[in-house]
């Protein structure tokens, strides 16, 4: 059985947001940091958190 993953990058406003689909369970999923960051509106959510 052979998975079919399929990355792309989402525009969002003037951010992105990183998503792979899956071919075999013909679902998506979203890249929770980027998402954070953007709710979060930092520009580094990575950075911050090692910050803090």
């Amino acid at each position: 059985m052979e998975t079919r993953l399929n990355h792309s990058i989402l525009p969002f406003e003037e951010h992105t947001i990183r998503r792979v689909y899956d071919e075999a369970t013909d679902t998506w999923y979203f890249s929770v940091v980027d998402i954070i960051r953007i709710l979060t509106q930092q520009p580094i959510f990575k950075q911050q958190k090692i910050q803090q």
